[in-house]
């Protein structure tokens, strides 16, 4: 059995800005994920977890959650990312579910890397592969928590790692909810193309179109990614596999 641990709970936007651990280089195990239950919705969430960042440059995508998850797994950025935001950040629309995350063993990050250099269709599989060993391994420091609606999760995502496991499965498979999930992308228009193909939009847009969906009580639905930003592409930004 792995040795559990809680994942720390943020109630104050002040104090998610002054946690150092899923913005500094060097990891303190208790930072590596935090849930968040700030309350009065998404804005406050993103604008807490990006810091000093503006709704037009927060991004987001609208998601409905698999009745399973998707498994353990670690995520491959491609210098996708803001080199001044290299985490990512989900708000959680509805349903409630477990995570869990770990560190990847440095030893299992180079094996990976040196057998998968490329984000390939054997690589998304390899990944919860990697992610599953190392939640089930006695020695791994696993933290878990609960996210309800209207709570958030931040995570670390740097491509240069350390690499960190995450797993989201809803505590109800019948009801699974759904989420936005949040980055800050690089300034590159080849990414935000790429982005935009994947249905994400800056976050005041997102929320704009989507309340006419909301007083309708339509569930989010889940963009279409075209084949060339699924997680078999072998270039540009991989950005499929973000989080479940």
């Amino acid at each position: 059995m792995a040795h559990e641990h809680p994942i720390t709970i943020i109630e104050e936007p002040e104090h998610l800005s002054q946690v150092a651990g899923y913005r500094s280089e060097t990891f303190d195990e208790n930072e590596l994920a935090l849930l968040t239950n700030l309350g009065s919705g998404a804005v406050r969430f993103a604008l807490a977890a990006f810091p000093k960042a503006t709704l037009n440059s927060i991004y987001g995508q609208n998601n409905e959650r698999s009745s399973e998850g998707r498994g353990p797994h670690f995520d491959i950025y491609n210098k996708g990312l803001s080199s001044k935001y290299p985490w990512l950040g989900v708000y959680n629309l509805a349903g409630s579910c477990t995570v869990s995350a770990a560190i990847m063993p440095d030893a299992l990050a180079v094996e990976y890397n040196n057998l998968y250099p490329e984000p390939t269709e054997e690589a998304y599989g390899a990944r919860r592969h990697f992610g599953a060993i190392v939640l089930n391994a006695a020695a791994t420091n696993v933290y878990r928590g609960i996210m309800k609606p209207d709570m958030g999760l931040v995570l670390p995502q740097r491509p240069q790692g350390p690499n960190i496991i995450h797993e989201v499965v809803p505590d109800d498979p019948k009801n699974p909810g759904s989420f936005i999930k949040l980055i800050i992308p690089k300034n590159d228009q080849d990414v935000l193309d790429s982005l935009g193909q994947q249905g994400f939009l800056p976050l005041d847009e997102l929320l704009t179109k989507s309340i006419p969906a909301a007083e309708e009580k339509s569930p989010p639905r889940t963009p279409r990614i075209p084949r060339e930003f699924s997680p078999d592409a072998r270039s540009g930004f991989d950005g499929s596999g973000m989080l479940d």
